[in-house]
């Protein structure tokens, strides 16, 4: 459980977010710089929703839990209905995010995180998260997301369908990076075109998924 005033560097730094999350301790070192993480809080970033955000991407891989508060209700909502346009989420008017609940992750879990930006610290040309488990070489489960190509992160729930049960080799990830790379809706903008977008997340997602898959026990 991360609280709502847990600030960036804190979970930076944290030894227990090392091995309960190591997905988030490691794309924290793309995230901003020094005085923000300072400043700044994960369940305030997760608000802002901004697209091309690391975390609202690594907790849509780590199957996050957000708990919403109002003065009267608390109720929970699962990372893959928290994020819903740019800069939008399920929160309603009176509510606030007061915790986020990531699942430890078993150590025979695999987690692999690629991004691309301009200059370390700014936010993500786009992102990829990715875990991975493995059993007999052959893919248990797995879930991908990324963060930079449409107007929120997402989860692509079908690429991740048609992995699971197939050999955990080049080959699959290849064409699960593919499917990926045409299932997102990126925009063009200063920082690069559409087509640079979806050839970003083909080449990141199919990184992720190696990486995941070298970590692997």
């Amino acid at each position: 459980m991360i609280g709502a005033l847990c600030r960036h560097t804190t979970l930076k730094e944290s030894d227990i977010l090392k091995q309960a999350c190591p997905m988030m301790r490691a794309a924290y070192e793309w995230v901003a710089h020094g005085p923000v993480r300072n400043r700044g809080t994960l369940c305030g970033n997760l608000c802002h929703a901004d697209p091309a955000s690391e975390m609202p991407a690594v907790v849509l891989a780590a199957d996050a839990v957000m708990v919403l508060q109002s003065s009267k209700t608390k109720r929970t909502v699962p990372a893959g209905q928290f994020f819903i346009g740019q800069y939008e989420t399920a929160t309603a008017d009176d509510e606030i995010l007061v915790e986020v609940r990531i699942p430890v992750a078993p150590k025979s879990r695999g987690w692999g995180f690629h991004e691309v930006n301009v200059r370390k610290g700014d936010f993500a040309i786009v992102a990829a998260a990715a875990t991975l488990q493995v059993a007999a070489a052959n893919v248990q489960a797995v879930s991908i997301a990324v963060a930079g190509a449409g107007s929120h992160a997402i989860r692509l729930p079908a690429a991740e369908k048609a992995l699971v049960g197939r050999k955990a080799d080049d080959t699959a990830f290849r064409e699960a990076a593919v499917a990926c790379a045409a299932a997102v809706n990126p925009t063009s903008d200063i920082h690069g075109s559409a087509e640079y977008r979806r050839d970003l997340t083909k080449t990141l997602v199919y990184r992720a998924l190696g990486d995941a898959r070298e970590r692997c026990s």
